[in-house]
């Protein structure tokens, strides 16, 4: 009997289709539909131990057309505590930038892969009068890693999750490193527009771990 309401719960009759579901919060996140000007505050923490830790406060303000950052601004608020250096580059892991360089930014790719990643197991159920759809990511052993994308009653994505628990082991230029754990969520407002963002974690390259989170939350008026 559980395993037959579990089944009604998973992928009941009346569900959309996942795969037009998953290609909508692919689109959205980094496509919003719009003009939106957007005023953001922003904080960025991370500690690596001996080798240092810092606490960044920034005022973000830029447009956002179609998904696309025009007049990107990123400046220290008054009450920063830790000076920012020249490589400093703050961003939105909504829409998309002029520059290829800003969308490698670790945040925003880390949404994009676990949109397009190969997975083990999809499934949507309801949610309230939306939908949510979830599915397991591939890295770690235990099949915990997930993307839970959260849909409103018109099937518009409002919520994009990546949660990693399951350590990963990642190869970058630099050798291989490690996802110790990760959780990554966007969320936009009732119209689409960016609402908040936050990116936790604990990353890893012996001998160095760093934890960190940023946080950022929205203003978004029309242009």
């Amino acid at each position: 009997m559980f395993t037959l309401a579990l089944a009604q719960e998973r992928d009941p009759a009346d569900a959309p289709d996942s795969d037009a579901l998953l290609a909508s919060a692919q689109a959205q996140v980094r496509n919003l539909p719009g003009c939106w000007a957007m005023q953001g505050d922003s904080r960025d923490r991370w500690d690596a131990g001996i080798f240092g830790e810092g606490d960044r406060h920034w005022v973000l303000a830029g447009r956002l057309v179609d998904g696309l950052w025009q007049d990107f601004t990123f400046t220290a608020a008054p009450d920063n505590q830790t000076p920012p250096d020249e490589n400093d580059k703050r961003r939105s892991m909504f829409g998309r930038y002029p520059d290829a360089e800003a969308d490698q930014e670790a945040g925003r790719q880390s949404v994009l892969q676990a949109l397009s990643d190969d997975v083990s197991l999809q499934y949507v159920e309801r949610d309230g009068a939306g939908w949510r759809l979830t599915r397991t990511l591939r890295g770690g052993t235990a099949l915990k890693n997930t993307l839970v994308l959260h849909y409103d009653a018109a099937l518009r994505p409002w919520r994009w999750a990546v949660s990693i628990v399951d350590p990963v082991v990642v190869k970058g230029d630099r050798g291989k490193a490690k996802i110790v754990r990760m959780e990554a969520v966007l969320e936009a407002d009732e119209r689409g527009a960016p609402r908040s963002e936050t990116f936790t974690g604990t990353f890893a390259r012996w001998p160095f771990k760093v934890d960190v989170s940023a946080v950022t939350r929205w203003t978004a008026g029309a242009c």
